[in-house]
């Protein structure tokens, strides 16, 4: 076994194994601070911190340290490869400049409450060792981690596809501006009037480029303009800024905006459409914003989330959140998030019927297609079978007595 020493945060040790991943089913909350935070990041940082923010509030790989609190999250190489797509090369050798960037990695953000501009160290640890990423979270940083308010619930899986940082970013930005259930104290980027399916999301150009990483908010110029401030002058910043990249609107506009509105709009599961027009400084001036039109759940996808609001018109999405982590816990077998949405619409969210599904499905023994069961369980009302006197197993565990000759009989007179 080789060992690597960077620096005090980075320690790098070869042992790569070789396990397949097998589940993407994580929704996790992404603090609106974060979101709307500045710095530049590659696609696969900005990957990471969404895999490390999924895994922290479903709570997996996750420790306290005893020294300060702070927040530390471990993942095995093999499958954070496998979830990043990853499939050739040495992965050590692809992460290591990964985590020497990530433990440099300092986000600006705008801190409301107390009325400035702050720059603070997202990570105090990047440590790869024995085949296994662990990240330990600035501890200051602990009340966005795993947010209670002024958050937007994100799909990993939908993270994970993006191919464009920038894509990332902008999506991210956008929905949660358009994301109305957690309004309160939302930042500046808060969407004019709108009808709750068409919304505009006006930003400066220079504010933007931060946002989305184009242009590093980090360097001592910048941040000497930013720090301290409750109005921050990003015109201003982008002045001092050593980075010029993109400085003219056509070059912007071609190669950053377009790339990354595309390929929202040719994702389906972004559940929006973007289009957007430069704002100007009088008739024919200088661009300096961008107006941004997004819809929401537009084409295919209208439809479906139509039914999915009528479905749950009584549960908020928080409520419809803790739903979906308490069907995931019933359910032992491997299901993804988006199976376990398809099995709460279909019971209206009573958990009751899930329950009753899933019971069925254990006694029935062995069944290829799981969650289609459950769904034709409880679209056509079966029913629990009666309780004889005799144990019956599914999967190895222990589980209600029943007479499974009737139970028999239910399911031939279903089929």
């Amino acid at each position: 076994m080789n060992s690597i020493k960077t620096d005090d945060n980075i320690e790098v040790i070869t042992n790569e194994e070789v396990v397949s991943y097998e589940s993407l089913d994580d929704s996790f909350k992404k603090a609106n601070l974060l979101i709307e935070s500045k710095y530049k990041a590659s696609l696969v940082e900005l990957k990471i911190l969404d895999i490390v923010l999924a895994r922290i509030q479903h709570k997996k790989y996750v420790t306290t340290d005893e020294k300060d609190g702070s927040t530390v999250c471990s993942i095995k190489a093999s499958e954070l490869r496998n979830m990043l797509g990853n499939k050739s090369g040495s992965f050590y050798t692809q992460l290591k400049p990964v985590a020497v960037s990530m433990a440099a990695t300092t986000i600006g953000f705008e801190d409301n409450e107390n009325e400035r501009f702050v720059f603070l160290p997202l990570f105090t640890l990047v440590k790869y060792e024995n085949s296994v990423f662990t990240v330990k979270i600035n501890n200051d940083l602990q009340p966005y981690i795993n947010p209670s308010t002024k958050f937007t619930i994100l799909d990993l899986p939908l993270v994970l596809k993006f191919k464009n940082k920038y894509t990332l970013k902008l999506h991210e930005l956008l929905y949660s501006c358009c994301y109305t259930k957690k309004k309160i104290g939302n930042a500046k980027l808060m969407p004019q009037k709108s009808d709750g399916k068409h919304f505009k999301v006006e930003v400066g150009i220079n504010e933007l480029k931060f946002t989305l990483g184009v242009v590093d908010s980090s360097t001592k110029q910048v941040k000497k303009i930013l720090s301290g401030q409750s109005h921050p002058d990003y015109d201003k910043a982008m002045k001092y800024s050593t980075e010029k990249s993109y400085d003219n609107w056509t070059d912007f506009k071609r190669r950053i905006v377009n790339v990354a509105v595309a390929e929202i709009n040719n994702t389906p599961e972004c559940g929006m459409t973007v289009s957007y027009e430069p704002v100007k400084s009088g008739k024919g001036g200088k661009v300096y914003g961008i107006a941004f039109y997004v819809e929401l759940n537009g084409g295919k996808e209208k439809k479906k989330i139509e039914e999915k609001k009528e479905q749950a018109s009584m549960l908020s999405e928080d409520e419809m959140f803790e739903m979906h982590i308490q069907v995931k816990e019933l359910i032992k077998e491997s299901v993804s998030i988006k199976d376990i949405r398809s099995i709460c619409e279909a019971a209206k969210y009573d958990i009751e019927k899930i329950e009753t599904a899933y019971h069925i499905a254990e006694l029935a023994g062995h069944i290829d297609n799981l969650v289609g069961f459950m769904i034709k369980a409880i679209k056509e009302g079966y029913a629990a079978p009666v309780k004889k006197e005799k144990k019956n197993q599914f999967n190895n565990f222990e589980q209600r007595q029943y007479d499974f000759d009737e139970y028999e009989k239910v399911l031939l007179n279903r089929s």
